[in-house]
């Protein structure tokens, strides 16, 4: 602990990342995971058809 009661080097092991980087890449996270959700929802439905056929 710091002098000043908080962590060394910052939040607490988030390796000086500030708050705005961290939302910006959980952001950036989220609509990746969004637009893999839509494209293995779609190949699903797609192998639904196939076999349906």
């Amino acid at each position: 602990m710091s002098k000043k009661g908080g962590f060394p080097g910052g939040m607490g092991g988030f390796g000086g990342m500030n708050l705005n980087n961290l939302m910006k890449e959980a952001k950036k996270m989220q609509a990746d995971m969004e637009k893999s959700q839509a494209e293995l929802a779609g190949k699903s439905l797609m192998l639904l058809l196939v076999e349906v056929l």
